[in-house]
């Protein structure tokens, strides 16, 4: 598993940590990245970027959902992370 945070939360930070995702995992292995459900994973950039890397799939949490807003309020259990990102080298079967 694999975390990543960006200073924006902007579709070209987001493209940037998946690069970095993809150069830094084996070859043969398909990515599994779940991410919060914003608009900046999901603009015209991002398609593009999963396009040219047909193993990395994205997984969004749910509108609404609850470990997103948890890691984003900074509560003492939580890392105060301005926007979550985790990547497993393959799905667990």
């Amino acid at each position: 598993m694999l975390g990543k945070t960006a200073a924006r939360r902007a579709s070209a930070e987001f493209v940037a940590i998946l690069a970095d995702i993809v150069v830094n995992q084996p070859r043969p292995k398909e990515i599994h990245v779940i991410a919060d459900n914003i608009s900046a994973h999901k603009t015209p950039q991002v398609a593009e970027f999963l396009e040219r890397h047909p193993k990395v799939h994205l997984h969004f949490t749910p509108t609404y959902s609850s470990w997103p807003t948890r890691w984003n309020s900074g509560s003492p259990k939580s890392s105060a992370m301005s926007s979550p990102v985790a990547c497993l080298p393959h799905w667990p079967t």
